[in-house]
């Protein structure tokens, strides 16, 4: 939803009689959610079906003074979560089913983790790495969780420089708060690329929240193949701006065609929404569960 469409900078959590209702104050947007609903058809493109909106949305109504409608949501996605249930009945609720992960080696060499959350995966990937190392780990136990992320180190610095840049280029102060939460230190990568070619300071005429050069930085640094990636993967257009940022797809294709060389005809049909992530104009509310957006829904990137 968007940010202005709500008064108040607070989280809001209320318990409902299927699932928590979350109200997440988030960068230009409201999160509200979740449902827990199951889910029998293809796994690789889970959706948010028609119920789970109307659903949200009923029971958002509730609590809140302003009422919202389907034409106050800019997009959604969906996930589903990789639970471990062995011995669970057919039919349980998932709710009930605990949200804890397991390391596992079921052959020799080959070490598997299952479960968990996004929220835990660095103690995820303590716990798999140290599985791995087997009796090593109690004398040199892995520090994964312990690393700076990309970004981290250095990031106060950037920060404090950010006021002279951010007049240098006209940015409002909701970019320079994307810009940092978003790239940290590695900020000054997307400054050397502007130095480089000023256009790319300029936000993308269709999606004024991303500059040109977070398109040009994706492709460059952050192994952008299809346009898909850029819309679903690098950014999150595809649910942050109204009819999944189909608008931006031409400008966001030139860029992509400069940096990762691709031709005239290969530009043309990349920009062309062949890809079911990019084909509806808008989230898909008719009260039949559709197919609008595949897996790249399911990764918002938080």
């Amino acid at each position: 939803m968007p940010r202005e469409r709500l008064k108040g900078t607070s989280g809001v959590l209320i318990q409902t009689e299927k699932s928590v209702l979350f109200f997440v104050p988030w960068s230009r947007y409201w999160l509200i959610g979740t449902t827990d609903t199951a889910w029998e058809l293809d796994r690789q493109n889970p959706v948010a079906t028609a119920s789970d909106i109307e659903y949200v949305l009923e029971h958002a109504n509730e609590v809140l003074n302003t009422e919202l409608t389907r034409d106050d949501v800019i997009g959604w996605y969906a996930g589903l979560r990789p639970l471990l249930q062995p011995g669970t009945k057919e039919g349980t609720n998932s709710a009930k089913v605990s949200r804890e992960h397991t390391v596992a080696s079921p052959i020799p060499g080959l070490t598997v983790i299952g479960g968990g959350k996004l929220t835990t995966y660095r103690i995820m990937a303590k716990d798999a790495v140290d599985f791995a190392l087997g009796n090593r780990a109690k004398e040199l136990p892995s520090i994964t969780d312990e690393i700076p992320l990309l970004g981290a180190v250095g990031e106060a610095a950037i920060r404090r420089q950010m006021k002279v840049i951010q007049k240098q280029h006209g940015w409002s102060d909701q970019m320079v708060d994307h810009l940092l939460h978003r790239y940290g230190s590695l900020m000054q990568e997307l400054l050397e690329s502007i130095e480089e070619d000023a256009s790319l300071a300029k936000p993308l005429e269709h999606a004024t929240a991303y500059l040109r050069a977070e398109i040009a930085y994706a492709c460059t640094h952050e192994g952008v193949v299809h346009l898909e990636d850029l819309m679903c993967r690098r950014t999150r257009l595809v649910y942050e701006v109204l009819h999944q940022g189909q608008e931006a797809v031409p400008e966001i294709a030139d860029i992509a065609a400069d940096k990762l060389g691709w031709s005239e005809e290969r530009s043309r049909l990349k920009s062309m929404p062949t890809s079911p992530a990019l084909r509806p104009k808008k989230p898909q509310l008719t009260r039949t569960a559709t197919r609008p957006l595949p897996s790249c829904a399911a990764k918002p990137n938080l």
